[in-house]
């Protein structure tokens, strides 16, 4: 019985004809959208279908009590030349079964390398594998001499074992037939139905590192007219919309790296992910400030994510045999058809939506539904992933609120007459009176006025200092690099803040918000870019955990990055350093190179000048200037 599985057979017969009989149109053009099973991908199908005893073992022939016996095991794929080669252990048993007795038994044991043409059945888009040769070796893998009779084991059992293997392409047709149409809006169906009609299989090729079956599709020359969603046409709809489809996508994002969470991933490996993850979010926060979206911008983050990201997703979600390899293997064929489709530029009119991400993360999901909720809550594993420890205390205040009343004694300043004579007489009927809000004292006494400016800067110094510390002590920063760390720290906090946490507007406390109202509190920390590393509320609300979130993120741009990737031949000044290490933090980390290139150039952006001013006074103890902005 054959060991592939054919799913909707009927269904791809009837589509293979219909493809056949529609060849590409004239003003049309034949895409290939790729199939491809890396060799690590193609062992876990092969392990799982045609190896299921413990030890990835076949018993490939078991006769008379064993008196026949052939165990195939621990197959390894790979290529030769334009077919396939899989290698594995064998062990061979044969003797002469009489009278219920197995005589003068004789076994063998070595390896075998058996070659295989590969080719697509085109009536039930099955992939299949045809040997052409075999060749033995001893157990230490040199050639062997062997009698005729394991030859004639070897062709008539194993031979015949193998070719039964087969791969079943087509849920993958048939999650393409489904996901095109998601790709495009509501007024292009008609195209994207066309263009499914014309799905027909192509040819095979066989790789250095990976197995393709081409799948083919004519896409008419239709062109769509591109438009930008700038300031001026952009309604509160519109932008609403595409907020929502851009955190799909986010979530989207996290979603597939939470899928590979608990590998070992190299350290080279976290940090294509972090800073895939980053520079996504950044891009977004500042495409976002200026509202000129393009209406590809979500496909075109999809697509240069993907090819970043896909090695490293193929490497970890096909290694396990199991039955989730074959969603694997659809979902990787469906997101290598959408970058294959992107390389035909905005005119054919494709985007990403929300349904076409729910699809892909069902398919990542074992066939369970994904919800792609947007979360704003800590997300313990992603923190883990980034080896950014444990989340940070949370014992501060945290409020649900945008805004809290002062309370009169609260309006009174701390250090004036009036004020003591309130709290004296009055404070604890007061307190009994009206119930103060959670956290509002801790809160307040955050808040800076005319009067406590010089001994508010002390205090909040003093924690900025603590935050510092604390981060370079949970990674264990090389002590030359500390005195540069806190500069970056107290000058970041002035350059962010003016090292405010809260205003006070109509007798209201608030927490300090960035312009575009993407970033918060005293170190600034952008919500969109860092969301799932840290609590909103705490960020909001609680001025030494903002601080906190901006020592870790400081540190881990100048560990991660800045330092790592600093030619040791040729060291940047600490004073250098520091500023890119500041443009990383204002804005992902590609302003490495960046902020470099403008440095040479000595064509800096106003928040380098900005950033630079801060941290010179800082470096010199000039702190008079801080009532400019306090």
């Amino acid at each position: 019985m054959e060991l592939g599985l054919r799913i909707g057979w009927r269904v791809w017969i009837v589509a293979f004809i219909l493809g056949q009989a529609c060849p590409a149109p004239v003003g049309a053009e034949t895409v290939i959208l790729p199939v491809t099973m890396d060799y690590r991908l193609l062992r876990s199908i092969m392990v799982y279908k045609a190896f299921p005893m413990p030890g990835e073992t076949a018993e490939v022939l078991n006769e008379n009590d064993g008196c026949q016996y052939i165990a195939l095991s621990r197959p390894e794929i790979g290529p030769e030349k334009s077919s396939v080669r899989v290698t594995m252990k064998f062990t061979i048993r044969t003797g002469a079964f009489v009278m219920d007795k197995c005589y003068s038994p004789v076994g063998w044991e070595g390896y075998i390398d058996v070659v295989q043409n590969v080719r697509v059945k085109n009536d039930s888009w099955t992939l299949q594998f045809n040997t052409v040769d075999s060749r033995l070796y001893d157990t230490d893998r040199r050639p062997a001499v062997y009698t005729n009779i394991v030859w004639g084991l070897v062709k008539k059992y194993v031979h015949e074992y193998l070719d039964r293997i087969t791969v079943d392409l087509a849920p993958s047709v048939g999650e393409l037939r489904g996901f095109i149409p998601t790709l495009f809006p509501e007024h292009l169906q008609g195209r994207a139905r066309r263009i499914v009609k014309t799905i027909r299989p192509g040819d095979i090729h066989v790789l250095p590192d990976a197995v393709r079956a081409d799948i083919l599709i004519d896409v008419p020359h239709e062109k769509e007219k591109q438009t930008v969603m700038d300031e001026q046409s952009l309604t509160a709809a519109e932008l609403g919309k595409f907020i929502r489809i851009w955190e799909a996508w986010d979530s989207f994002l996290v979603y597939q790296i939470n899928s590979i969470w608990g590998n070992s991933l190299s350290a080279g490996e976290r940090r294509i992910l972090l800073d895939t993850l980053l520079e996504t979010r950044s891009r977004f926060t500042v495409e976002m400030s200026g509202k000129d979206f393009g209406k590809d911008f979500v496909r075109e983050q999809f697509v240069s994510a993907w090819n970043r990201l896909s090695p490293i997703f193929r490497r970890y979600l096909g290694s396990q045999p199991g039955k989730s390899v074959f969603g694997y293997l659809v979902f990787f064929t469906a997101t290598d058809a959408l970058a294959a489709l992107d390389k035909l530029g905005p005119s054919l009119g494709i985007e990403i939506s929300r349904n076409g991400l729910l699809r892909l993360a069902r398919l990542l999901n074992e066939g369970k539904p994904a919800t792609l909720q947007y979360d704003l809550s800590v997300d313990p594993k992603l923190r883990k992933m980034f080896d950014m420890g444990a989340p940070l205390d949370e014992t501060g205040p945290a409020l649900d609120k945008e805004e809290i009343e002062l309370d009169p004694v609260d309006k009174i300043e701390s250090d004036s007459l009036s004020g003591f004579f309130l709290r004296y007489f009055y404070g604890t009927a007061f307190a009994r009176s009206k119930p103060r809000t959670s956290g509002i004292r801790e809160i307040s006494q955050w808040v800076v006025t005319r009067k406590n400016r010089g001994s508010y800067l002390d205090k909040v110094k003093a924690l900025i200092r603590d935050a510092a510390i604390r981060s370079m002590r949970k990674k264990k920063l090389d002590k030359k690099y500390e005195m540069l760390f806190l500069r970056t720290m107290m000058s970041t906090a002035w350059q962010e803040s003016c090292f405010r946490q809260f205003r006070v507007r109509k007798r209201k406390i608030t927490y300090i918000r960035s312009y575009n109202k993407t970033s918060v509190g005293i170190m600034q920390i952008n919500e969109r870019v860092w969301r799932g590393m840290y609590n909103l509320k705490h960020l909001r609300w609680d001025i030494r955990y903002n601080a906190m979130a901006g020592g870790e993120i400081l540190e881990l741009y100048l560990r991660r990055y800045a330092l790592r990737k600093m030619n040791p031949k040729d060291p940047i000044s600490d004073d250098i350093l520091s500023r890119i290490v500041y443009a990383m933090y204002n804005g992902g980390p590609s302003q490495f190179r960046k902020f470099i290139k403008r440095y040479k150039k000595k064509r800096f952006y106003r928040s380098d000048r900005l950033y630079w001013e801060k941290y010179m006074r800082v470096k010199r103890g000039r702190w008079e200037k801080i009532n400019d902005c306090l």
